[in-house]
């Protein structure tokens, strides 16, 4: 059965394609239940005798997929992946990306489901297949789910969706127990010097450096100090880097492993079998954990991986969120400067085809050290710091006159998610704000809107001269009667 904030997930993507959206992408965080969503939607499609595809990048999306439409619904599919015999008679097929963008399209799909879509890019693999469906129907729907929908830049899939549906932020998840609330200690370390190459830390010079500055033993020691025995997985920065900490745990008595891309598929599939029973409690990966790992007995995350990427880090704290009996939370070692970087995973961002907006507050992520009660902001924590000394806390930061403002900024905010979630023009925000303070102050409302036009612009990066024009402008279009 769907919970009741998936019910309302499935209903308006429904809803948005009988509107005429052909390209629908769907946000909900990591272990809110987007497969079990989708897949509720490629059981309808099947009912319907309608042919259904789900696309993945990995393997391991791949069989989770068909694992759930099996188990869920009783859905049997056909698996479009080298080294497997296809069942092209299904209805269901559940395709990897890298094998079908090289074959041609056997069946005029009706309904098509991205993995992972923050992955789609213009001119990509995705893009091709989408493409060559098309060609066979250009009736074909297509939902693309993701947790995080942006690049590492900022951007967002504006020109490739054309409507994004938003579920319940992480914090509602959280505050209803459908997340675990995460337990954050933080370690300082310095990144200066590292290159970016391609928006991210240069990967090369980055494990080099990481290495030297974060020792491996390092790294064991505080896992036994805040997560002794709690069930871990652990990103690295390369191969080595992970084979090189997974032997400091072996070498303190430690049942740890480490998997990658080129893992034989029989041993990783052992290395999971083992963690999931527990036989094995840290496992060490590069570029497998990321995305679709889910392991609800997961208890903490060891973060040994530098990233710019909030994709890369909402995605890797995700994996240890899901609620199971006897986890009160989830413990999150962070020894790359993530949350300095980031911010907590469970703040309130507002997701929109244009990119990822962080929700304004009159509070700010501060570090206390708790040995000498000191407060630091996130990029000045002091290198000495103890990881076990750290903690996260709000502090009011913002001077008088905008914590006066809170009134505007609440109502802002409010109207904002509303807008995005219909997907309405930016404008309209501010708009019905104006046309509220004139119907409350008559013609003496000139001064009362500049403070809501300056809140407007700093949301949107516009200039502060831009909210004396909207102002003026809005003025004479209501003197004017237009």
């Amino acid at each position: 059965m769907l919970r009741d904030y998936q019910i309302e997930v499935k209903k308006k993507i429904y809803e948005s394609f009988r509107s005429g959206c052909q390209s629908i992408m769907a946000q909900l965080p990591t272990g809110g239940g987007k497969t079990i969503i989708f897949s509720s939607i490629i059981k309808d499609g099947f009912d319907n005798d309608k042919k259904c595809l789900i696309l993945a990048h990995r393997e391991e999306l791949v069989f989770q997929a068909a694992d759930k439409l099996l188990k869920k619904y009783g859905v049997t599919s056909g698996i479009i992946m080298g080294g497997h015999h296809t069942r092209s008679w299904e209805k269901v097929q559940i395709a990897s990306v890298q094998t079908l963008v090289k074959r041609p399209i056997l069946k005029k799909f009706d309904i098509v489901i991205i993995d992972e879509a923050h992955h789609f890019s213009k001119g990509s693999t995705y893009q091709k297949i989408k493409d060559k469906i098309l060609e066979s129907n250009p009736a074909c729907k297509f939902l693309g789910v993701t947790a995080t929908p942006c690049r590492t830049n900022g951007q967002g899939f504006e020109g490739i969706f054309q409507y994004m549906v938003n579920g319940p932020s992480m914090e509602e998840l959280i505050n209803n127990k459908f997340l675990c609330k995460p337990k954050y200690f933080v370690a300082p370390i310095d990144l200066s010097g590292i290159k970016i190459t391609a928006g991210d830390y240069n990967l090369k010079q980055l494990s080099t450096e990481f290495q030297k500055r974060v020792n491996p033993k390092d790294l064991v020691n505080n896992w036994f100090k805040l997560a002794n025995n709690l069930k871990t997985i652990g990103f690295a920065c390369d191969i080595e880097h992970s084979k090189n900490i997974v032997e400091e745990f072996q070498r303190n008595g430690v049942k740890a492993a480490h998997i990658d891309g080129t893992t034989e598929r029989s041993i990783r599939k052992n290395i999971i079998s083992q963690f999931e029973k527990g036989e094995i409690r840290v496992v060490y990966n590069v570029g497998i954990f990321d995305e679709g790992f889910d392991v609800e007995s997961i208890e903490a995350v060891q973060l040994a991986r530098p990233t710019k990427s909030l994709i890369k880090y909402m995605q890797m704290v995700g994996r240890a969120l899901r609620p199971t009996a006897g986890k009160d939370f989830a413990v999150v070692l962070d020894h790359s400067g993530l949350i300095a970087e980031h911010d907590k995973v469970e703040i309130d961002r507002i997701w929109t085809l244009s990119g990822v907006e962080k929700k304004y507050s009159n509070k700010i992520t501060m570090f206390r050290d708790k040995s000498t009660n000191e407060y630091y902001k996130p990029r000045e924590l002091p290198f000495t710091a103890n990881m076990s000394n750290i903690e996260l806390v709000e502090l009011t930061t913002r001077p008088k006159k905008e914590i006066e403002n809170k009134v505007i900024e609440e109502e802002f905010l409010a109207l904002q998610r509303f807008a995005t979630i219909k997907n309405f023009n930016k404008f309209w925000v501010w708009h019905t704000m104006a046309r509220k303070v004139r119907a409350k102050s008559n013609d003496k409302f000139k001064e009362k809107l500049l403070p809501i036009a300056l809140y407007f612009c700093e949301f949107h990066g516009y200039k502060t001269g831009f909210a004396t024009r909207l102002v003026e402008e809005y003025i004479i279009k209501k003197s004017t009667g237009k």
